[in-house]
Order: C-alpha cells, then structure tokens, then sequence
C-alpha cells in the first residue's frame, strides 16, 4: 500500500517490530546509568540489532536529547563493549547520590557500600568537605576519614601531620574541613594559604586578608597559627619567603 501510494520504496521505520520499540523506549526510560546497564544486559540481542538505530530516529522526533544520547552510547557500547563503557557513568551517579547523603553517618555508610567512588574525586561544584573525604578515606580509610569531621583534635592531629610532611594536598582539604565543618575560617584560611605556596600556587594569596580574621579569633588560635607557619617558613625558606613573611604578620598585627 505504501508504495502504491508514494511510489517509492518502503521506509525501514515502517518495517519495524512493535516489540524492538518497545525495548528501546524502555532502555530510553532507564532512571539511572545502573538500569541502563542492566536493562542493555538483559536486551543485548534487540538494543544491538540493526533495528535499534531506526527506533532510536524515531523516538528523536519527541525526544531529540535522549534519543542522541543513547545512539551515541551504542555505537560505543559495540565498539567498545558494555562492560568498558558503564562504569564511569555509574560511578558518575554514585557520587552525585552520595552528594546527596542527608548526613556524616548515612555519608560513611554509603562510602563503604561503594568503594569504587574513592576512585573519583568531588565535582568542583561539591563542598571542599566531600573532596577531602575521598582523599582522606584513600589514604587513611573510611572511618579515619569521618572522624575528622566530628572530633576537632583528630583533625588537629591531622593537620600537625600534614604541616610537618609539608603536604600541601592535606592541608588543603584539612582547611576545606576546618571552614566548612567547624565553622574556624581563620585556620581554614590561614592553612589553604599555606598549602597553596606548598604547592607553587601562589597567584591570588592575599595573607592581608587573614588580618580582620585573626581580630575576631581567640588568642590561642591566633598563637598556634603563627607558631605553625614560623615553623613551615624556616623548613621551606625557599619557596616564596616574603609571602611566608606576610602570613607570619598577619595574625600578629591583628593582636
């Protein structure tokens, strides 16, 4: 009837199985990247047939986005294979619900259930917290790692460590803790400094700014800060001396 009508030759949608439709609307509808693998898994022999392209054309007529999305997925998918091309996406969802976790311990728990997301680090968009969990936890392990968030000497012991190694990478995310967690923006401040001329990122330190900081903190805090940082200054004379200079003042002037 087709062609008696148009007089040209029949379209390969017209020639498509109800139940390949079917298939591929329901992988289109997958709710996580978890589903989709499972969901291709289970319909391997439909999604890779030469039908699914010509489904997946159609479908881009109400659903343009998702329709190339899951093309794209495919042609990786047999190039690739499903097993290769799943797991970043997954891990990509995993951190995203993780993210998402409503406190530490439901946090804590999560990262055990799936170790894999020590693998990743935070999206830049994440609080500084949640990066420096995953750099922690990689190194110290899981529970180490939350126990910095609730018990302020642990992460003070923490810190000492980090400030005697000259880790920059550590007391960058042990600053991250300091502000977003303990609400200490001076130490944070401070110690981010500190990490970022451990580093060679100097560009952009202010330490000037540390000094309406340091008028508002208590003495002891004021105290501790210049004693570590005269400490760092003299071990790595070298690196940026006058900036090391200028972080010593800081806390000082402020008294």
């Amino acid at each position: 009837m087709w062609q008696e009508q148009s007089g040209g030759p029949v379209p390969a949608w017209l020639r498509l199985p109800e139940a390949t439709l079917k298939t591929v609307a329901a992988w289109l509808l997958s709710a996580t990247w978890a589903d989709s693998y499972a969901y291709w898994t289970d319909h391997a022999g439909t999604l890779s047939s030469p039908d699914a392209p010509v489904a997946l054309a159609e479908y881009a007529l109400v659903s343009p986005d998702s329709a190339r999305q899951h093309q794209a997925l495919r042609e990786r998918i047999l190039a690739e294979g499903a097993d290769v091309v799943f797991p970043r996406p997954m891990l990509d969802d995993q951190l995203a619900e993780w993210l998402r976790c409503s406190g530490w311990k439901e946090s804590q728990q999560y990262l055990r259930d799936h170790p894999d997301l020590l693998r990743t680090t935070a999206p830049p968009s994440a609080p500084l917290t949640h990066d420096a969990l995953l750099h922690v936890s990689r190194s110290h392990g899981i529970t180490a790692a939350h126990r910095l968030l609730r018990d302020r000497e642990a992460l003070q012991s923490y810190l000492r460590r980090a400030l005697d190694a000259g880790d920059a990478n550590s007391l960058l995310h042990a600053a991250g803790i300091e502000g977003e967690v303990f609400g200490d923006r001076l130490s944070s401040f401070a110690h981010a400094q500190v990490g970022m001329i451990l580093a060679g990122a100097t560009d952009g330190i202010t330490p000037e700014e540390l000094v309406d900081l340091a008028a508002a903190a208590p003495e002891e805090v004021r105290g501790r800060l210049v004693r570590e940082i005269s400490a760092l200054s003299v071990r790595h004379a070298d690196r940026s001396p006058d900036l090391w200079l200028r972080l010593v003042r800081a806390p000082v002037e402020a008294g």
